[in-house]
């Protein structure tokens, strides 16, 4: 009975010993080297495609975020992946989000004033992208949707999303080709209907960004299509009432040459005045070195015929 006793307790030690061997060898969740001193240690979150920015919601009360991006699952088919993260930055959930897409791209996440999580991206409809939204709950599964929201026929390049002051999201959207080229408005209801049909506002551009003040007036930034090598970057203020683009008015040009790509512009607002970014790249090519640089102007808001 002793020798069996004993047997027993080395045989308990030994899964114990194992047990703890294993817990330790678990590995530890990648980070990333500090972008700053500011910053932490980023923690892998997922598998992302080159050259698609991933998209971003920060929760209700401030202690998460949910993510969006396009990733390739195993069975090599583009994809949309959904993951929401607590504020110390580890995955609460993750998922692909259940959406019949044929090559989705350039997702957006937008959380309007009620709560409710949109979610924007852009998949082929036979030879053109078209524009989809659908409304999530916070697992990531959707709610309404997906539904096509753009015109029919007309190629979708680009799009961003904002709150309206009540509920539901405000969408612009741009088009460089096809037979009705242009910046276009879509306005969508907190229950994920549309509540306000694609409408052009008569803006030739794309890559629209969007920044609401203080005051709840909305503006825009854009960029109009190149001409002879030259990009403008525009800026206008939105009437939600009549859906009007007012003010417009270029405030910046720069040289877009052969080999170099300029990026989406971003606007921001801070005591006034606005802030608009954006950054050209240099691929290569020929006896060029790869490059790039970000620029920026500011403005009092409301004027940008002051830009500097």
């Amino acid at each position: 009975m002793r020798d069996m006793s004993v047997r027993r307790a080395i045989c308990l030690l030994a899964i114990l010993m194992l047990t703890s061997l294993a817990i330790g060898c678990q590995p530890a969740p990648a980070r990333s080297a500090r972008a700053s001193e500011d910053w932490s240690r980023g923690t892998r979150v997922g598998t992302a495609s080159l050259n698609v920015p991933v998209a971003m919601s920060i929760d209700e009360d401030g202690r998460g975020a949910r993510f969006l991006w396009v990733t390739k699952d195993d069975e090599d088919r583009q994809i949309l992946r959904y993951a929401h993260l607590d504020a110390a930055g580890k995955t609460v959930s993750e998922t692909s989000l259940n959406i019949a897409a044929e090559w989705p791209n350039e997702p957006g996440l937008t959380r309007d004033a009620a709560g409710g999580l949109h979610a924007t991206w852009l998949a082929r409809d036979g030879d053109i992208y078209r524009l989809y939204h659908a409304l999530l709950d916070d697992a990531g599964r959707p709610v309404t949707g997906p539904d096509a929201i753009s015109l029919p026929g007309v190629p979708v390049h680009s799009h961003t999303s904002i709150p309206s002051l009540d509920d539901g999201i405000e969408i612009f959207w741009g088009a460089i080709g096809g037979p009705q080229p242009g910046l276009y408005h879509t306005r969508m209801a907190g229950d994920g209907a549309v509540a306000g049909p694609s409408h052009p506002l008569d803006m030739v551009g794309f890559d629209p960004s969007a920044v609401r003040a203080r005051d709840g007036s909305l503006h825009l930034v854009w960029k109009e299509s190149p001409d002879a090598g030259r990009q403008s970057i525009n800026y206008g203020v939105f009437d939600g009432a009549s859906r009007v683009i007012m003010g417009a008015h270029e405030i910046v040009a720069f040289a877009v040459g052969t080999g170099l790509v300029s990026h989406h512009p971003t606007l921001g607002i801070a005591r006034g005045r606005a802030y608009v970014f954006w950054s050209t790249e240099r691929r290569g090519g020929g006896l060029a070195a790869p490059s790039a640089e970000s620029q920026y102007v500011s403005f009092p808001l409301g004027h940008p015929e002051a830009a500097e």
